[in-house]
């Protein structure tokens, strides 16, 4: 047997393990060694998943371009870090020792970082960023305004009604400030920087994909999984889609021989195809959660290859459903300002499109269009409402408008011409949606009254105290009024009997909701 200092050992060095230059989905999600194997890799054959075994070709890229990354990020922490030493009032940090601690960083290789892997953005690992816009610095404020780190304070303003705002409130009266002021008026919650030193990035690079890679799907009953999770879970929510014409479309999709050239209209639909698989997988009980956060991610970074046209000048409904879906996936991440900006953006479009104006001419022509017309319109309304209330900031959409509120008829009663109707013996889908349309209205009152008021000085006074509880009042009688109006399929009660339906799933999704609300 050779000793350590024979011959043999000496001239035999150590084997070194290949590294693989890209790692299929599942074992990212997974966290496990991949080998990188076509058309599946050892650990999923193993696994008896080869089925699930996909590869992001889009996520290749050089080691240069990811290095510069990495570099930028820490860069971004080191800053992060010195700004809230200079708050805390403590010694900035050695900026030698940073710099090498950074290049130590950046130079030494982790498994994931050399198999190309792509962390979802809700990880919180340091090399965990996703290519997805704006991750390389990412924001510490989820979309639901209820987490917020200390730096955004001066980047984002988030009102009384929001969750931070609320929260800040029950810190600074446990802590005794006496400087804060009333939750009413949300002022104590943004703050004004006069330095420079806290400056937002102007802009941040965003990854957008090839337009081939639109067409890159999952196997098709996998695919067919996620887009049933969105018709059942979502839909419901915001129908903002039309669901007979884009399963015809999204059919025609898998027909053979169909050639691979797209134009405008086909990169938005599947812009839009993978807006709601993203949205889907993430509800998917048949994919782990770390999976499912890193599929959603891919099929996300896919969908904006729409910022590739001018989107601003755009007069499409598809474009104003696609920036509808993406403020709707946005809610499940943290990018607080992508939600509201695309929304924004949706309102604007829908105007320009007229979609806040009935004309009664309109009504003759076809059904599903002016239904959808009302619907994306509603949703806007909806949305609108949904992430003022969120963030505590203004509502874009006022009284202002004549659309009326949708019918409650299934897409797929919905008629090219005459007039369907909805069979009276089937709860429709469209109970839950139409019923939170009337709610929101009411939620719409109570944020102007509430939460709009600017003088201060008039909050502790007799009369003002007196006008907020008569429209406590006010609004009291209306929410029972709205209670009473419910459909009976929709109430939730200890005797509410269940309602025969080949799918009773979505009504008790559709009770559940519009309850909580």
């Amino acid at each position: 047997m050779p000793t350590p200092n024979s011959p043999t050992s000496s001239s035999t060095p150590p084997a070194k393990r290949q590294r693989t230059q890209l790692a299929c989905l599942s074992c990212r999600g997974r966290k496990t060694r991949c080998d990188g194997g076509r058309p599946a890799c050892d650990s999923c054959e193993r696994r008896g998943k080869t089925d699930s075994c996909v590869y992001d070709q889009a996520a290749a890229r050089s080691t240069r371009a990811l290095l510069n990354q990495e570099r930028r990020y820490v860069a971004a922490l080191e800053d992060r870090v010195r700004r809230l030493q200079r708050a805390k009032g403590q010694q900035p940090l050695c900026s030698a020792r940073n710099s090498a601690a950074a290049t130590r960083l950046t130079e030494a290789p982790s498994v994931e970082f050399n198999e190309g892997s792509q962390t979802p953005r809700r990880s919180e690992t340091i090399f965990g960023s996703s290519h997805s816009p704006g991750a390389e610095f990412p924001r510490q404020v989820d979309a639901l305004a209820t987490v917020m780190s200390p730096e955004d304070d001066d980047a984002c303003f988030y009102g009384a009604s929001s969750t931070i705002a609320f929260l800040r409130h029950v810190t600074d009266t446990d802590q005794g400030d006496q400087g804060s002021t009333s939750i009413l008026n949300g002022t104590n919650v943004h703050k004004y920087s006069s330095s420079g030193d806290n400056q937002p990035i102007a802009l941040l690079p965003l990854k957008v994909c090839h337009e081939r890679d639109l067409a890159v799907l999952p196997i098709r009953h996998r695919t067919d999984r996620f887009l049933a999770c969105y018709w059942d879970f979502v839909h419901p929510l915001f129908p903002l889609l039309q669901r007979p014409s884009f399963i015809a479309r999204y059919e025609r999709f898998w027909l053979p021989n169909q050639t691979l050239s797209m134009g405008v209209e086909d990169m938005v639909f599947m812009s839009n195809l993978n807006l709601t698989l993203a949205i889907g997988c993430q509800l998917c009980k048949d994919i782990e959660s770390n999976e499912q956060l890193a599929m959603a991610d891919q099929f996300f970074d896919r969908s904006q290859h729409v910022l590739r046209y001018d989107i601003l000048g755009s007069t499409s409904l598809s474009v104003v459903q696609w920036l509808l879906l993406t403020a709707i996936y946005c809610q499940s991440t943290k990018h607080a300002s992508r939600c509201w900006n695309s929304l924004g953006l949706a309102i604007r479009l829908a105007q320009s499109l007229g979609l806040h104006i009935e004309h009664p001419t309109r009504e003759a022509k076809c059904q599903v269009k002016f239904e959808m017309r009302r619907r994306l319109w509603h949703t806007c309304v909806v949305l609108d409402r949904l992430l003022a209330m969120t963030f505590g900031r203004p509502f874009m959409i006022g009284a202002s408008y004549s659309t009326p509120i949708p019918s409650m008829i299934d897409d797929e009663h919905l008629q090219e011409t005459g007039a369907g109707i909805q069979p009276p013996d089937v709860p429709s889908r469209m109970g839950l949606f139409v019923s939170s349309c009337r709610l929101f209205e009411i939620v719409a009152d109570i944020l102007s009254s509430f939460y709009a008021r600017n003088d201060d000085s008039k909050l502790n006074t007799g009369a003002c105290v007196q006008e907020m509880f008569a429209d406590v009042l006010d609004f009291n009688r209306r929410l029972d009024e709205f209670s009473a109006s419910i459909p009976d399929y929709l109430k939730v009660s200890r005797n509410s009997r269940p309602i025969p339906s080949d799918n009773p799933g979505h009504i008790n999704l559709q009770q559940q909701v519009l309850y909580c609300r």
